[in-house]
């Protein structure tokens, strides 16, 4: 079978197996809110059964830090995704396990002693997991994998490549026009930062893997290469944090499926969505903000950027990611961006970033 034929079959085995989890946290919830007399609870049951059978056992769903896995594939999530599958692993993890294996597809009895049991953990915890006897299901907790407890005993790579994702995943609830999220903005620099930390050359190549380069995933790549960069050059923390996320926010608001603005004027939407946000606390605005709402300011400048160091390296990126997806041909990977921009450096692409960015490709891992 051809590669491209083993991507499609992996893609419909995830695919299906989050209908199956939807159903599963679904017909619990369902079980503790009516009861499992009602009529539409005994349908949902059928419904999960289905489900199951659809993913084809035998597998195992994961649940490690704040990532899903099928066996050990991690599960791509949406936003609903992401908060449905964190409810799951609360529920299991207070029936003391986090991975749930299915050898054969259940019946509907012992689906719905399974269930059962599940709403209890929804709830609260709960010790009933431990004396139901299953022939299909089988339930085991991971140590040091407790939903919350993120990088404990997992994986380096597996736990890097997780916030990775988490952090396309979030960075796409920052879409729309409503007052900016500085806690949300925040959290993806932060996961970014995580990865880089348990695993240097993570970030870098797990993003070059994107299958489909959408603008959340170029957002989180503007945002990684900026943040990097600033690290390699000895920019202090605070500050190469507020620029990674002055990136994320402007490449958000600059790129769309019908094309690319400018810089100037994706830091003016970004600008204004910034501003529009409350503030935290009553004593004013939170360093890290004031430092990225200037950084953002300052690419609005049409004219040209004033002289801030990391100015240039965010402007960079943006046009990087803008060239990212051509109107016609594939993707570029991040060699190929950095070989088309080497003759383009001038007004919006620094030639002392772009060296720096050109010495710290990182290889993928063998």
């Amino acid at each position: 079978m051809s590669t491209i034929d083993d991507t499609t079959q992996a893609d419909a085995e995830l695919a299906v197996t989050r209908v199956f989890l939807d159903r599963l946290l679904a017909t619990a919830k369902a079980a503790r809110a009516y009861g499992t007399e009602h009529p539409n609870y005994h349908r949902m049951i059928e419904g999960v059964v289905e489900a199951i059978a659809a993913a084809s056992p035998p597998f195992a769903v994961r649940f490690i830090g704040a990532a899903t896995f099928r066996d050990r594939t991690l599960m791509p999530l949406d936003a609903d995704g992401f908060v449905r599958c964190a409810a799951l692993a609360r529920g299991l993890g207070n029936l003391g396990v986090q991975e749930v294996r299915f050898q054969q597809t259940p019946d509907a009895e012992e689906l719905g002693r399974f269930v059962e049991v599940l709403a209890d953990g929804l709830q609260a915890p709960s010790d009933r997991l431990a004396g139901l006897s299953l022939s299909c299901i089988s339930c085991r907790e991971i140590a040091g994998a407790r939903f919350g407890n993120e990088a404990e005993r997992v994986d380096p790579t597996v736990f890097g490549r997780a916030q990775i994702v988490l952090a396309i995943t979030e960075s796409a609830q920052l879409l729309g026009d409503a007052p900016w999220s500085w806690p949300g903005g925040v959290a993806v620099v932060r996961r970014l930062e995580r990865a880089w930390t348990t695993c240097p050359d993570v970030p870098g190549w797990v993003l070059e893997d994107q299958a489909d380069w959408s603008v959340s995933a170029r957002a989180v790549s503007a945002a990684w290469h900026t943040w990097d960069a600033a690290r390699a050059v000895g920019v202090a923390a605070a500050n190469a944090r507020a620029a990674a996320h002055a990136a994320l926010a402007v490449t958000l608001h600059g790129l769309s499926a019908a094309g690319a603005v400018s810089t100037a004027e994706a830091a003016l939407r970004a600008h204004g969505r910034m501003s529009a946000a409350p503030l935290m606390s009553a004593g004013g605005a939170e360093p890290h903000r004031v430092r990225t709402s200037t950084l953002v300011y300052c690419l609005t400048r049409p004219e040209g950027l004033p002289k801030h160091p990391l100015l240039p390296l965010i402007a960079t990126n943006y046009v990087l990611e803008v060239r990212r997806v051509p109107p016609r041909g594939a993707p570029l990977r991040w060699p190929e961006l950095l070989s088309w921009a080497a003759p383009h450096a001038g007004r919006w692409i620094s030639a002392p970033w772009l060296a720096v960015l050109t010495e710290m490709e990182a290889p993928a891992p063998s």
